[in-house]
């Protein structure tokens, strides 16, 4: 909107003609004509002139930008008309400084360059109705210079006021730009050229998308603690088990026992089903159980190769080859007790494969005759010890044992930026919706309006009633209604599968999530289902208020 006037012509000499100008700058050739024929060409504008070329200069405007805070522009329409003015201001080739004013009982400079500026005074407003005698006081008693660029912004319906238009009309010449809002999202850009207004853009925000996803600014963590609040502490584990995850460093199996150590360095223990005596059922739907928490925050990185161990003391004893590094080191995960090993004197083969058996940890290879034995008990000690064919035969067993933990990794629902309650008075997880079908609970892609949202505070969702959802990213959410009489209960957040409900006493759902020790009742996922979920949906549509 801003440019270079080129003046009349460009530098270099002669370039036009005109049929307008002074006596000297006519051309020679119009002197050839008779008197009476030179009078009527020069009377009725048809005598031919020299137009000589005019320096380049910048036109040197005072931009200025007038808010209108009158009865229609309060609420989204002032929202959009700073953020119109933001972007006045903060255009790239934007190289002048700019005013900015409000307009309503009085003109009030406004600053825009900070964000608490703009907090600020957002909540500035007017009472009058519309603001033609502060527009009129600024051109004619505040501002009386003609080298102005003004951008006016108003509301739409205001500017079909008989004054504001009066005064628009008169000033027309300086207030070059007129913006106007809408409550639905609509601006429009309007340019004073030459008297006539003309219009030069429409733009459509759609609101509701917009504001119901606002852009996020990436923060450093600092303890958990952010202008969002604390995050809300979850438990180590559940009365339900979690979802086995897809992110694993390392499985292992010791002494009938699977062990899983993720990548969020813990160390969880997972389960088969007991139905080994039906042969067919096993091998055709693998049935697996969820895993429980052991360790939390282990001190490893996931480099090289993983066994673990007992020590006398029963203590889990994680040993780490890393043959990049030519180094095997020890970690009691109780004790965080650590020690190291450089190997590289030792020569080991490139092949060896670091495994458990017997209380001893070895870096074992079947074709060698000899191998590397590394105690399980005090600091990490190698040496070499005959190979025995008894190793090699368990650690085929092993392997066909955790190759059946294969098929235990399913889709976990860990990133929660959404919970509500859709059209259906189903619960809307993040894009997904907890669904039942006849005996079965399912997590699947929402297709419904939510019509109730939850406010989010970090890992904690409230509704407007009070009752609160608690997140936790390895796959489990808790329940916590303000109605007393509905207890807390919990339900895994694995897509596409068979979900469950649990309660400090009660159990409903897929067998996947039920402990192997438990005290927990087990009841039938329609019945907790109505005496949980959606009593806990019904306290919300009862008491809550819809977006």
């Amino acid at each position: 909107m801003r440019h270079l006037s080129p003046g009349d012509q460009p530098i270099g000499g002669i370039s036009d003609m005109t049929n307008k100008g002074e006596l000297h700058r006519m051309l020679l050739s119009e002197f050839a004509h008779d008197d009476e024929i030179f009078m009527n060409r020069v009377a009725n504008n048809e005598a031919l002139y020299i137009q000589r070329e005019i320096p380049p200069e910048e036109n040197i405007f005072e931009r200025i930008i007038l808010i209108d805070t009158s009865l229609k522009n309060w609420g989204t329409p002032k929202v959009l008309a700073f953020a119109s003015a933001i972007a006045v201001i903060k255009h790239p080739k934007a190289h002048t400084e700019c005013k900015v004013f409000a307009l309503g009982e009085h003109i009030v400079p406004l600053s825009l360059n900070k964000v608490e500026d703009v907090i600020d005074n957002l909540n500035f407003v007017s009472p009058v109705l519309e603001v033609s005698k502060a527009l009129e006081k600024f051109f004619n008693e505040e501002h009386t210079d003609k080298d102005l660029e003004v951008f006016f912004i108003t509301h739409e319906d205001n500017i079909k006021n008989q004054n504001l238009q009066k005064v628009i009309n008169e000033n027309r010449d300086r207030l070059k730009f007129l913006v106007t809002t809408s409550a639905d999202g609509e601006l429009n850009f309007f340019k004073h050229q030459k008297g006539i207004r003309k219009h030069v853009q429409k733009i459509m925000l759609p609101l509701k998308e917009l504001w119901a996803n606002p852009p996020s600014k990436k923060r450093k963590r600092s303890n958990n603690v952010t202008e969002q609040g604390v995050k809300t502490d979850v438990p180590k584990n559940y009365p339900l088990l979690f979802p086995v995850p897809k992110q694993q460093i390392a499985t292992f199996l010791y002494e009938g026992e699977f062990f899983i150590l993720s990548s969020k360095k813990q160390l969880l223990r997972t389960h088969l089903t007991d139905n080994y005596y039906n042969k067919g059922y096993y091998e055709s739907y693998w049935t697996h159980r969820g895993c429980e928490v052991l360790y939390e925050n282990i001190s490893v990185k996931d480099q090289g190769q993983f066994a673990l161990a007992k020590n006398k003391q029963q203590q889990f004893i994680l040993c780490q080859y890393q043959p990049a590094k030519n180094l095997i080191s020890k970690l009691n995960i109780q004790t965080k007790e650590y020690s190291e090993l450089n190997v590289a004197g030792f020569d080991i083969p490139v092949n060896v494969e670091l495994v458990y058996f017997n209380k001893h940890f070895y870096l074992h290879e079947e074709r060698l005759s000899e191998i590397f034995e590394v105690n399980v008990e005090g600091e990490v000690s190698v040496q070499i010890v005959r190979n025995d064919s008894e190793i090699a035969k368990n650690v085929g067993k092993v392997k066909i044992e955790l190759d059946k933990l294969k098929f235990n990794k399913f889709k976990i629902l860990s990133n929660f930026t959404l919970i509500g309650i859709n059209s259906g008075h189903n619960l809307v997880i993040s894009k997904n919706d907890l669904i039942i079908f006849g005996t079965t609970l399912y997590l699947m892609k929402n297709e419904l309006p939510v019509i109730i949202k939850a406010s989010q505070s970090k890992n904690k969702f409230t509704f407007s009633e009070g009752s609160e959802i608690i997140t936790d990213s390895r796959g489990i959410i808790t329940f916590r209604s303000i109605n007393a009489n509905i207890p807390v209960f919990y339900i895994p957040t694995m897509e596409y599968r068979e979900t469950a409900i649990a309660s400090d006493s009660e159990f409903g759902g897929a067998e996947y999530y039920l402990p192997q020790h438990t005290l927990l009742k087990v009841k039938e996922i329609q019945e907790m289902y109505e005496d949980y979920l959606k009593r806990f949906i019904d306290q919300i549509l009862e008491y809550g208020t819809e977006d």
